[in-house]
């Protein structure tokens, strides 16, 4: 075997030279001949030439020259995400943690690696538990033996756990990350169902705007940006009525002392806050601009604020609440306002303020000609009526509307008092807290909440929480469960990728492959070439770039 060099001139002079792995051989005769065993490729410099003789050299001491043409492809898997969860996984413990509280030796199949195959299914491509299956058996980059039923109870042993397992998980995390204890954000959602076999699911106030639809409701608690408990409720289930519960878990079962609860408008009613107050609770909470004696004094007030800024905080009213001698507490409103909403806002009055106006008045021009007109069927005093208040909505307060029932006359005029309040109140909302932080502090701490909103979206709309399609309540947990152990890869993800947004990130990685190629009857896996953007994001997040 040897390297044979071949030369042709074309018509046109130019010559080409081709690089052929040659063989010599005798005939029956004894006659020396040579043959080609496989055509290299053109010799366009001497570089080529000197590369085709090593490659010559390593064939004589035996290693295989593989013919492009026998090669075969056998299938291609993504790998990126798989590999970025597994080192993740093994980097905060979390492997160890689920395979110490998934073990179980009643079963033959493993547990864990379905469980971690749910996770993953999640951040990879959100599917149904039916679709999910399918995507294990042959899209999911390592090979799990098990049947549809198999996944069922991995949710069913992983729900069993869920307490075990977050309050481990907490353990380790708040060490491996450093987090801050501080502040605990505290928010809930609803998701809806499909069907009508859940025991948990019922009809109650839908975030989803979905009031057509059953329902469960979700708790979620964040620490530094972290998920680190849930529950989930009946679908009926009242934001004010799940917080009390959640701050004894925390304390309690989570160890936090005293860190500052930190809710949203709705989530406190009077009672819980003086309960908070009454345990020396910590808080800084939303609470309703209306209805409140303290609150209508405090909304009105003007802030002034810098040009070049789009909110501010001012102290709006100190109450000292005194709940024995020797805890004495001082419960403060600071009004706040965002300079960018409040134009908003005042848009919004000014065009609901018209467009009554005007409606009312037409209405009244029609009512009085239907009722002189010969042609065409009258219009009632009742259905006169019915359509004022559908025009007025909710706005019952901005304009005052009085019926003549008598004579089938309605006036109307604008509640002067009410229209200038709400135009000194766009814009603003109250924040009450019993903390020693300064305004600025409280605004900006209270601000954070917006990150459990994202994480609810991230949850129900990128990890594909909803329509939810299971029906066992068990499964129901389960099927959250597995949703926010996935938004908990994506925030540790967060922490180190900065301004990449993980979502772009997954997106990125799930482009790296290892393809599957059958040489003869030799098997092997390649991995796709490492992107440039692939590398800053293992470097990012300080992991080993992928080698098979």
């Amino acid at each position: 075997m040897y390297l044979l060099i071949t030369t042709k001139k074309e018509k046109s002079g130019k010559i080409y030279r081709s690089a052929k792995i040659a063989e010599a051989y005798k005939t029956p005769e004894g006659k020396s001949r040579q043959r080609i065993i496989q055509n290299l490729g053109p010799v366009k410099s001497q570089k080529d030439e000197i590369k085709f003789h090593e490659l010559i050299k390593k064939m004589r001491k035996g290693k295989n020259f593989i013919d492009i043409n026998s090669m075969k492809f056998i299938s291609s898997k993504s790998y990126g995400i798989y590999y970025t969860v597994s080192q993740i996984f093994k980097k905060y413990d979390l492997d160890n943690i689920l395979k110490s509280k998934l073990q179980n030796g009643k079963h033959q199949f493993d547990v864990y690696a379905i469980i971690k195959a749910l996770i993953i299914n999640r951040l990879e491509n959100p599917l149904s538990k039916n679709k999910a299956f399918e995507y294990i058996q042959k899209d999911y980059f390592k090979k799990i033996d098990c049947i549809k039923d198999n996944l069922y109870t991995a949710m069913d042993l992983l729900e069993n756990k869920k307490e075990e397992i977050e309050l481990e998980i907490f353990q380790n995390l708040k060490t491996k990350l450093k987090l801050n204890l501080d502040n605990v954000h505290y928010d809930i959602t609803s998701s809806y169902f499909e069907g009508h076999k859940c025991e948990i699911a019922t009809y109650g106030y839908s975030r989803d705007h979905r009031n057509d639809r059953e329902q469960i409701v979700i708790g979620l608690v964040l620490v530094d940006d972290i998920p680190i408990y849930h529950e989930v409720f009946e679908g009926n289930t009242s934001d004010k009525t799940t917080v009390l519960n959640i701050v004894k878990i925390l304390t309690k079962k989570f160890g936090l002392k005293k860190p500052t609860i930190i809710g949203d408008r709705g989530m406190f009613t009077k009672d819980n806050i003086e309960k908070l107050e009454l345990d020396k609770e910590n808080y800084i909470l939303g609470f309703s601009k209306s209805g409140n004696k303290i609150t209508e004094e405090i909304i009105i007030k003007e802030i002034s604020i810098p040009e070049n800024k789009t909110q501010n905080a001012i102290l709006g009213k100190e109450e000292i609440i005194e709940l024995s001698k020797d805890n004495i507490q001082t419960r403060r409103y600071i009004l706040c306002i965002d300079k960018n909403t409040q134009k908003e806002q005042l848009n919004t009055l000014e065009e609901v303020k018209d467009y009554i106006f005007e409606n009312i008045i037409d209405l009244k021009k029609k009512f009085k000609k239907s009722q002189i007109s010969k042609k065409g069927k009258k219009m009632t005093w009742e259905s006169l009526i019915v359509q004022v208040k559908k025009i007025i909505n909710r706005n019952n307060k901005l304009f005052s509307i009085i019926y003549d029932h008598k004579n089938q006359k309605i006036d109307f005029k604008l509640n002067q008092e009410w229209y200038e309040r709400e135009k000194k109140a766009t814009g603003k909302f109250i924040i009450i807290t019993n903390t020693h932080k300064s305004s600025l502090e409280v605004l900006k701490t209270y601000k954070q909440l917006s990150t459990v909103e994202s994480c609810f979206n991230c949850i129900k709309n990128q990890l594909d929480l909803r329509p939810v399609n299971h029906y066992k309540t068990q499964r129901v947990k389960a099927h959250v469960f597995i949703c926010v152990l996935a938004l908990l890869i994506e925030k540790i993800m967060a922490r180190d990728l900065k301004e990449i947004s993980v979502q772009n990130a997954l997106d990125e990685l799930k482009r790296l492959t290892v393809g599957n190629f059958k040489i003869g009857n030799v098997s092997k896996d390649n991995l796709s070439e490492v992107s440039i953007e692939q590398k800053e994001i293992f470097n990012r997040l300080k992991l080993i770039i992928p080698i098979i």
